[in-house]
């Protein structure tokens, strides 16, 4: 088999990101692109590619195979040795660090965008890994970028395809091809680090929950292999652990956007537990039970724990602790209690790998979700994982029940909270985001810049952050713009060089405090100041045409301890904030208030099955500004005042809802009455005139009078012609208040028969239309009360669901028609169409006038008290109670 010299022309723009080269698929594909790009990695080889032992493998991505037989091809053209490749051309990019390892390879070739989404549409990359497993230097990576725009051949020996399925030893002309086993090696090297006995035990026990996610990524079958088949957990413990050309379609980034699917089942099945890993396999996110674990926390909970909980530190010990310049300095605070060295990077792994190989370097991380340590030169999810799984093993050994939150909390009593969090503005004009950076250096310049104030902050230091490695003595410059305030705030801005399509801006930004009582606030409000003072400073929308971040990771919203139980297990806590990148037709609205309605309560102890792909999160009507609009919403702006409905996720900061359910204001409503409509008046106007089709001169009876819905259903019955409207209610100043609003007459029920009673009220006649919440114990009378041809509608089910001895025949005598339905049942275009035909149709000039009138010329909204959100419970508790004449809204502070 002969080598061949192919002649081929430079392309423009192989320069070597922090993580190699990331392109489009179709850029790779493009004749001698990949070839030219390759061919410059043997050359630059320290030693040269002539006897190199390389190892071979990537995240199973679209381009994957093609790529491998080039390689294969350009190996045995340039006289390596051999290649070790993972079966299937499937290696993660930590196993990969290991094997080159434990195999003393040259170095090793990496086919992985890492976290960067999959398919013939998306990307792929090439990265090259040094001897030591760690990505290469600068030097080295500079070194290709140069022969890639002087290349003018490339060597391959030509033949068919290796089959890579297959484990085992060939040869390709004078190319040496191993095919491994992807997981052996890593998994066993694991079990070495860790105590996994420990870890078994523990979850043996069955009171620790646990699902691991895998995206789709390379990380599944590693998964499965130590979950499955080395801690003794059922097949539901991981799930997305088929890796996939195009990830599934989806965007393997752990983060609480992107990993919706496992924060789902977290918050749904009550998990203890759950975590996720990218695409590559270097990339992780924690969960807990109403936690959410930040990176820049995690890395400095696991250094912490270290040595108490993982046999690799309480053997080896720990020599340092590091993390990159943009993570929050929370790690730093741990080092200084140990007593341990700790370093500031630049972004990119390959700046761990010279502390590592020192020996000045044990724990290291970075706040996009990469941790790691000495025990490989790359970051790794799924030790992360491990780690963690080993710190609640040995907490629980303590203390038994110990949950992820606790372990948090702990930590930040320990030693204070450093809340943290990155903006990212991704694919935005690059010639925009290098102007923005321009902008701001010109800023930094003004030697009257330090000292000067930013809103209530004072700039102490304001700089490009350059870094002298210690062991080298090498420096990298222009690494990101930081401020530094005087109160040790920070704000860094950097931009991304991994993105294949324009550039992404990343924005972060830190504060600390040692004040217990602000432990648990919320991340955004803690950091909006700083937030707001950054984006006034960078003026970033003027540069970029950007108001918001692709990604808001988190937000504030009342959730559920346990996902279940009474008022007292209802908290605030992060939640993922909704999204449209997969909801044109929506809107996000920043809510400002909501309405309790009786499903809440329900739902809250898990009795309302919640409608598919509805958000968990409570409450289904609110009122606040529009945040976001989707690509084809034409009729609302940002910043607009509306109120709507929801199938669910009101109690939130945020809720995403079909622009067509959502109305613009008037002025005259306020955000409580903008929140108290839409439940109450929705469901009565489709109990009376949808399924009741209510006529002029009919007469009705509503149950429950006194609430929300009860009080619009008077209205709504009277001002389309009702001759009577009867109600039920529980008391003689709840009665007399319904009358006060049109009804014609009320029935204490907790008073004799109120059938009876209505049927002495109207001589014997009955009502043509029955509007009833209660269910069973009504539903004798109510067929008793009903007229021939009567309608009976059923909202809810509050006394039961179960009736005894039905007698048919009245429903054929009396040709009687009963319907149920719940708005949030309903399909979104209905649910919309509803939304329209109500407002539009009159009622919404109604209310107008009726808030205008103080009560009088038109609809009345009748609101019973407002809690702050802080207060929720307190407002179930007065729902449940039945305490309530009106609505009972919330606010949001």
């Amino acid at each position: 088999m002969a080598v061949e010299s192919i002649t081929t022309k430079p392309y423009e723009g192989q320069k070597p990101g922090t993580s190699g080269l990331r392109k489009r698929v179709k850029v790779f594909e493009q004749e001698n692109y990949t070839e030219n790009f390759v061919q410059s990695i043997l050359d630059a080889i320290p030693g040269g590619a002539s006897g190199a032992t390389l190892v071979v493998g990537g995240d199973g991505r679209y381009f994957s195979q093609p790529a491998v037989q080039k390689i294969i091809r350009l190996a045995a053209g340039n006289g390596v040795k051999k290649l070790i490749i993972g079966q299937n051309g499937i290696l993660s990019t930590p196993a990969a660090s290991h094997v080159i390892r434990l195999r003393k390879a040259t170095g090793g070739i990496l086919l992985t965008a890492s976290h960067n989404p999959g398919g013939p549409d998306a990307d792929f990359g090439i990265k090259y890994n040094m001897s030591n497993g760690g990505p290469a230097p600068e030097s080295v990576t500079n070194a290709i970028f140069k022969l890639t725009s002087e290349i003018k051949e490339y060597k391959v020996v030509q033949g068919d395809d290796v089959d890579v399925s297959k484990v085992g030893t060939t040869s390709f002309g004078p190319l040496e091809v191993e095919v491994i086993d992807s997981v052996k090696d890593y998994v066993e090297y694991l079990s070495e680090i860790f105590d996994f006995q420990l870890i078994r035990d523990f979850l043996a026990a069955g009171q620790f929950t646990v699902r691991f996610d895998g995206l789709n990524g390379v990380t599944g079958p590693y998964a499965r292999a130590l979950f499955v088949e080395r801690f003794g957990l059922d097949d539901k413990a991981v799930q997305n652990c088929v890796p996939k050309p195009d990830f599934g379609g989806a965007h393997p980034d752990p983060n609480l956007t992107y990993a919706k699917t496992l924060v789902d089942a977290v918050e749904k099945e009550n998990l203890s537990f759950g975590a996720a890993s990218d695409g590559d396999g270097d990339r992780n996110m924690i969960l807990g039970k109403n936690a959410f674990v930040n990176p820049s926390d995690s890395v400095a909970i696991i250094a912490d724990w270290a040595q108490k909980a993982i046999p690799y530190f309480a053997k080896g010990g720990i020599h340092g602790l590091a993390r990159s310049m943009p993570t929050s300095g929370a790690i730093d605070r741990v080092a200084k209690a140990h007593n341990y060295e700790v370093f500031e990077v630049p972004t990119g792994w390959k700046f761990f790998g010279n502390l590592m190989d020192a020996g000045r370097l044990s724990i290291c991380g970075e706040e996009s979700f990469g941790t790691g340590s000495d025990h490989i030169r790359e970051k790794d999810g799924l030790w992360a994982v491990v780690a963690w799984l080993s710190i609640m093993a040995a907490a629980n050994k303590e203390k038994p029940g110990t949950s992820v939150s606790d372990v948090l909390q702990s930590h930040y009593a320990k030693y204070g909270r450093n809340f943290f969090s990155r903006y990212d503005y991704e694919e935005v004009d690059s010639d925009g985001a290098k102007k923005m950076m321009e902008h701001l250096r010109t800023r930094f310049a003004d030697s009257s810049f330090a000292g000067s104030k930013l809103g209530d902050f004072t700039v102490a230091k304001a700089d490009d952050f350059s870094y002298t490695d210690p062991i080298d003595k090498s420096v990298s410059k222009n690494q990101g713009l930081y401020v530094l305030f005087s109160d040790g705030s920070r704000v860094i801005f950097r931009l991304s060089g991994t993105g294949s399509a324009g550039a992404t801006i990343r924005l972060y930004v830190e504060k600390y405090t040692q004040d217990a009582s602000e432990y648990s606030a919320d991340v955004q409000q803690a950091l909006k100041p700083l937030i707001d003072v950054a984006l006034q400073l960078s003026e970033l929308e003027k540069f970029t045409g950007r108001s918001k971040p692709t990604v808001i990771t988190t937000m504030r919203a009342v959730l559920i301890r346990d996902n279940i139980g009474p008022s007292s297990a209802l908290y605030i806590g992060d939640a993922p904030t909704p999204r449209l990148t997969d909801a044109p037709e929506s809107v996000l609205v920043k809510v400002k208030a909501f309405g309790l309605n009786r499903m809440d309560l329900l739902q809250r102890e898990g009795k309302y099955p919640i409608p598919p792909g509805a958000s968990p999160i409570l409450g289904v009507e609110f009122s606040g500004h529009i945040a976001e609009t989707g690509g084809q919403v034409k009729d609302l702006a940002v910043g607009e005042p509306v109120f709507g409905l929801a199938t669910g996720g009101a109690y939130a900061e945020y809720v995403r809802v079909p622009a067509a359910m959502v109305l613009k204001k008037p002025e005259p409503i306020s955000w409580v009455q903008g929140a108290s409509m839409p439940e109450a008046f929705l469901t009565a106007f489709q109990a009376l005139h949808v399924l009741g089709t209510l006529q002029p001169g009919e007469d009705v009876l509503v149950h429950a009078g006194a609430s929300g819905v009860g009080l619009a259903a008077i209205q709504l019955a009277k001002a389309h012609g009702a001759r009577h409207v009867y109600v039920t209610a529980g008391s003689p100043e709840k009665i007399a208040f319904c009358k006060e609003l049109g009804a014609t007459d009320g029935f204490n029920y907790k008073e004799g028969s109120w059938k009876d009673a209505l049927m002495k009220a109207t001589d014997g006649n009955g009502v043509d239309v029955i509007m009833d919440f209660i269910g069973a114990p009504y539903f004798h009378d109510n067929l008793a009360s009903l007229k021939r041809d009567g309608r009976l509608t059923m909202q809810g089910f509050m006394g039961g669901t179960k009736v005894q001895e039905v007698n048919l025949a009245t429903l054929l005598a009396k040709r009687l028609r009963i319907e149920g339905s719940t708005l949030r049942s309903r399909s979104l275009a209905y649910q919309s169409k509803l939304v329209q035909d109500f407002f539009h149709s009159g009622g919404l000039e109604s209310i107008v006038r009726g808030v205008e009138g103080n009560g009088s010329g038109g609809t009345r909204l009748v609101v019973h008290d407002v809690f702050d959100w802080k207060d929720i419970a307190k407002a179930h508790d007065m729902m449940q109670a039945n305490k309530n004449t009106g609505k009972i809204v919330a606010t949001i502070s």
